[in-house]
């Protein structure tokens, strides 16, 4: 199986999990982009790179992810160019005082951090402190946005 028919595969097992959490706003198709961003940007570099849950709402979206024994959270914009990965953070990215911080509207923030803490129940709590263990913010604007 090529590698984006595994990533198309990836986006439609994320959205199948029990524990993953979704809002109306949310579809495989973007999930399945967050996930073929993430890993053009970062798994040309590691072949370790899991990247998951993903958890969006009204044009952002929050993705876990874990490399070997590190780890951290993606926040991503959608804008008329698609998906765009803005910083990577760790558990500031759960909260919507966290998020409301890095630009955020306070509702869209409240509603985002919501969603990703409904997302990561379930979640290996191992995995979970390996997404919290990202140091500080690494602003990533201007990166790449999806094809």
């Amino acid at each position: 199986m090529t590698r984006p028919a595994l990533l198309l595969l990836a986006g439609a097992l994320v959205w199948a999990l029990p524990n993953q959490a979704m809002t109306a706003q949310a579809t495989t198709a973007d999930q399945a982009r967050i996930l073929a961003l993430i890993d053009g940007r970062f798994g040309a570099t590691s072949e370790a790179l899991v990247v998951g849950p993903v958890a969006v709402v009204d044009g952002y979206a929050v993705a876990g992810w874990t490399d070997r024994d590190r780890g951290g959270r993606a926040l991503l914009r959608r804008d008329k160019g698609g998906w765009t990965l803005v910083l990577c953070a760790g558990d500031a990215l759960t909260a919507a005082g966290g998020l409301s911080g890095l630009g955020l509207p306070a509702e869209q923030a409240a509603r985002l951090a919501a969603a990703v803490r409904q997302a990561e129940q379930g979640e290996d709590p191992a995995r979970i402190a390996l997404f919290a263990g990202f140091d500080g913010i690494m602003r990533m604007e201007g990166g790449d946005p999806e094809p």
